[in-house]
C-alpha cells in the first residue's frame, strides 16, 4: 500500500506545481471555478425548489426524490469516468510511464482508481458536495448527513464499476476476434431493453425504493469498495493489464474516413479557384476525418435533445419564446465551433508562412477565414431559428425578429474568435502528429485562446442581455452597433497581428 500512497502523493504534488507554475492551468482553473460557481448557484436553486415540491407531496416523495438525485449524480460521475478514462488509463504519457514500473497488478489498479479523483473528478466532487451539502443540510438537518455519505460512497462505487466495465469491454468485446461475444451481448442488451419497454407500464419501483433504506445501501457500498480495492484488486489489475495490452496492439495507421456527402461538397467548392474555395475544401476534408469534430456533432445533438428542459428553465427565468428561439439557435450553432474558432488563424502555426508569402492580401486571408466559419454557422443558426419559430407558432413579425437577432448574435461573436485568434500566432511552432494537430487546431489550450474564448462567451452573454432587457427596436439597433464595433476592432487587430508576425519572422 506504501507504493500506492507514494504515487498518489506524486500526483498531488504534480497537480499543485501545475497550478502554481503553468499559466494555462491557472487560466483553465480560473475559468473552471467561475463556471462551477455559476452552475452551483443555479443547481442549488433548482434542488431547493425540488425539495420543497417533494415536501409538499409527503415523506415518501422526499426519499424517492433523493434516490433519483443519487442515481443522477452517480450516472454523471460514471459518464465523466468514461470520458476521462479513455485518456487516463491508456492514452496519456503518465499511463505509459506507470505501466512498465515494477508494481503489482493490485497496486496498479488502486493507483488508477485514485488518479481519477486526484486529477479528473476533484472539481466536480467539490461542486457536488458543496451544492448538495448546503441545500440538504438546510432542508433536512442531521438526516441529510446519511444521504451525503451515501452519495459519496455511491460515487466511489460508480467509478469502480465503470473502470471494471471499461476493462471488460476493451478486453472481450472490441477485438475483431470477439464477434460472437459481441453479438451475444448485443442480443442480451436488446432483450433487456424490450423487456423494460414492455414492463414500463406495470413495473412500479416506488415500494422497493421506500423499502431500501440509505443505511442498507451504505453497508453494501462499503463492502463493494473494500472488496474491489482489497482482495479483488489483483484480478481487476490483471484485467487492466490485459486491456492495456489490447489497446497497445491496435492498428494506429492513418485511415481517411470521410462523412457521407463530403465528396459532393468538396467538388462544389473546388470549382471556385479562390482562397475561400480552397480553404473550404481543406476544412471539409480535415473536419470530416476528425473524431473531435464528430464528437462536437454528438455534443450538439445532446443539447438538442435537452431542448424541452432548457426551454422550461428559460421560461422560469422570464425569457420570452422569441428570445429563447434567437438565443438557443445562435448558441447551439456556435457551440460546435466555440472551442475551435479561437484557433482559426493561430492554429495554422508555421503553415501560415505559406499564406503570408503567397501573392495574397491580408484582407483576402482574413475574409476567407471568417467566411469559413460564418457561412456554415449562420446557415445552421437561421435554419434552426426558422424551425423553432414554426414550432412555437410565432407571428411573422416575431419570427423575423428572432431570425435577425440570431444572425446578429452569430455575426457579432465569430469575428471576435476568428480574427482575434491572430493574437496567439507563432510562426516558429511546428505541428506534427495527430495529438499536436488536435491540440493546436481543435482546442483552446493556450492562455491567450482561453482568454479569447472567455471574452467571446462574455460578449455573447452581453448581447443576449441586450435582447432581454431592451425594447425590440432598440435592442436590434444596439446589436448592429455592437457588431460593427467588434468587426472593425477585430479587423484592425487581425491585420496588426499579421504584420507583427511578419516583422518578427
Amino acid at each position: 500500500m506504501s507504493a500506492t500512497v507514494t504515487i498518489w502523493r506524486m500526483q498531488l504534488r504534480s497537480l499543485r506545481n501545475a497550478v502554481r507554475y503553468d499559466t494555462r492551468m491557472r487560466v483553465a482553473l480560473s475559468g473552471g471555478l467561475a463556471f462551477s460557481v455559476v452552475i452551483g448557484l443555479w443547481s442549488a436553486g433548482q434542488l431547493s425548489l425540488r425539495l420543497h415540491q417533494w415536501h409538499m407531496q409527503g415523506p415518501g416523495a422526499v426519499d424517492m426524490g433523493l434516490w433519483q438525485l443519487c442515481f443522477l449524480t452517480w450516472s454523471g460521475m460514471s459518464g465523466l469516468t468514461v470520458l476521462s478514462g479513455v485518456l487516463r488509463a491508456w492514452g496519456d504519457d503518465e499511463a505509459l510511464v506507470l505501466f512498465p514500473l515494477p508494481l503489482t497488478a493490485a497496486t496498479r489498479f488502486r493507483v488508477l482508481f485514485g488518479a481519477f479523483f486526484i486529477e479528473n473528478l476533484w472539481a466536480w466532487l467539490l461542486l457536488e458536495v458543496g451544492v448538495t451539502g448546503y441545500v440538504l443540510l438546510a432542508a433536512l438537518g442531521r438526516h441529510a448527513l446519511i444521504w451525503l455519505v451515501l452519495l459519496q460512497l455511491g460515487v466511489a462505487v460508480a467509478v469502480l464499476c465503470t473502470l471494471v466495465s471499461m476493462f471488460l469491454v476493451i478486453r472481450y468485446l472490441i477485438p475483431r476476434a470477439r464477434r460472437k461475444m459481441r453479438r451475444a451481448v448485443a442480443v442480451g442488451l436488446g432483450l433487456m431493453l424490450v423487456a423494460l419497454l414492455l414492463l414500463k407500464g406495470t413495473l412500479d419501483l416506488h415500494p422497493l425504493v421506500l423499502w431500501l433504506r440509505p443505511e442498507f445501501a451504505m453497508v453494501l457500498f462499503v463492502l463493494l469498495l473494500v472488496g474491489g480495492l482489497g482482495p479483488l484488486a489483483e484480478p481487476a489489475g490483471r484485467l487492466y493489464s490485459a486491456a492495456f495490452a489490447t489497446t497497445q496492439s491496435w492498428d494506429r495507421s492513418r485511415k481517411a474516413t470521410t462523412l457521407p456527402g463530403i465528396r459532393v461538397l468538396t467538388r462544389l467548392f473546388a470549382r471556385r479557384r479562390t482562397l475561400t474555395g480552397a480553404l473550404f475544401v481543406k476544412m471539409l476534408l480535415s473536419q470530416s476525418r476528425s473524431f473531435v469534430a464528430w464528437g462536437r456533432i454528438g455534443m450538439v445533438l445532446i443539447v438538442l435533445v435537452l431542448f424541452p428542459q432548457l426551454h422550461a428553465v428559460a421560461a422560469q427565468a422570464g425569457w420570452s419564446d422569441v428570445l429563447f428561439v434567437a438565443g438557443f439557435a445562435a448558441g447551439l450553432a456556435l457551440l460546435g465551433v466555440a472551442e475551435q474558432a479561437p484557433s482559426a488563424i493561430s492554429g495554422e502555426a508555421n503553415r501560415l508562412t505559406l499564406y503570408l508569402s503567397a501573392p495574397l492580401a491580408f484582407s483576402d486571408l482574413l475574409r476567407a477565414k471568417l467566411l469559413l466559419f460564418v457561412l456554415p454557422i449562420l446557415t445552421q443558426a437561421l435554419a434552426l431559428a426558422l424551425f423553432l419559430a414554426w414550432r412555437f407558432a410565432l407571428a411573422p413579425g416575431q419570427a423575423g425578429f428572432a431570425l435577425v437577432a440570431a444572425a446578429l448574435l452569430v455575426i457579432g461573436t465569430l469575428p471576435l474568435f476568428v480574427w482575434g485568434s491572430a493574437w496567439d500566432e507563432d510562426l516558429s511552432l511546428v505541428v506534427e502528429g495527430a495529438t499536436q494537430t488536435m491540440l493546436q487546431e481543435e482546442t483552446s489550450i493556450t492562455p491567450r485562446r482561453m482568454w479569447l474564448l472567455t471574452l467571446g462567451l462574455v460578449s455573447f452573454a452581453g448581447m443576449l442581455l441586450l435582447l432581454w432587457k431592451f425594447p425590440p427596436v432598440l435592442a436590434l439597433t444596439a446589436l448592429v452597433a455592437l457588431d460593427a464595433a467588434i468587426t472593425a476592432g477585430m479587423w484592425h487587430v487581425g491585420r496588426a497581428q499579421l504584420w507583427r508576425v511578419i516583422r518578427i519572422g
